[in-house]
């Protein structure tokens, strides 16, 4: 995607992988290529960074690219707890630069047109206030499309520190797991609720056991 960008110019990849670091630099025609992103950080011709690594680094490795002076963008979750997102949102502002999240289906036409029709709905009062909100979270392609796919016969390297993916105060491992897989896929129900009503929500129930039908209530302002 950002290939096709006319303003934006590819020049450099952190990858531990050395073959797949090859093969995408040469298909993408990166400028420079590095074994990991802390020496990336130092070129001064990078002036923004995408990071895309497993959800436990995600953080850590944010925190350093602001910390770098560098503007993000990086996949959701923003985090795992109010405690460490606060921490990169402060690390964004200490450093002047911009620190976006992924949150792609904001931009989708039909949320487009949904925000509109409530808005309008809304100004009218002819439906009176909304009361309830439903949203189902479906799988579908998670490369967009994107061709091609690389793919090399290499191990995941870790690249950084880790941050913990659940609060301190869940115990449990299958607890934990299930707070991780909720928030990483959930968080797209809960950012385009958010959007579309411009409200913020607290948690009034949650059911994480069965893994075949997970529902999580939240009280925005009124409506459940």
């Amino acid at each position: 995607n950002y290939s096709d960008i006319e303003n934006c110019d590819l020049v450099a990849l952190a990858e531990p992988r050395s073959k797949l670091r090859q093969l995408v630099a040469d298909h993408y025609g990166f400028d420079r290529t590095y074994e990991d992103h802390t020496a990336l950080l130092t070129d001064p011709s990078v002036d923004a960074v995408v990071v895309l690594v497993p959800r436990t680094e995600t953080g850590p490795i944010v925190l350093e690219c602001l910390n770098a002076g560098k503007h993000v963008f990086t996949e959701k979750p923003m985090a795992a707890t109010a405690e460490q997102a606060e921490r990169l949102a402060e690390a964004a502002s200490a450093n002047g630069v911009t620190f976006t999240v992924g949150f792609m289906k904001r931009h989708d036409p039909g949320v487009a047109l949904a925000k509109s029709v409530i808005a309008e709905v809304e100004s009218t009062g002819e439906l009176g206030p909304m009361i309830y909100a439903r949203a189902h979270c479906f799988g579908g392609d998670g490369y967009g499309g994107a061709k091609p796919r690389f793919a090399t016969d290499e191990s995941l390297m870790s690249v950084g520190d880790r941050w913990p993916m659940a609060p301190s105060w869940l115990t449990g491992d299958d607890p934990r797991d299930q707070y991780q897989k909720y928030t990483n896929a959930y968080c797209h129900d809960v950012n385009l609720i958010r959007y579309l009503t411009g409200q913020t929500p607290r948690v009034i129930h949650a059911s994480l056991e069965n893994v075949a039908g997970r529902i999580v209530t939240l009280e925005f302002e009124g409506f459940n």
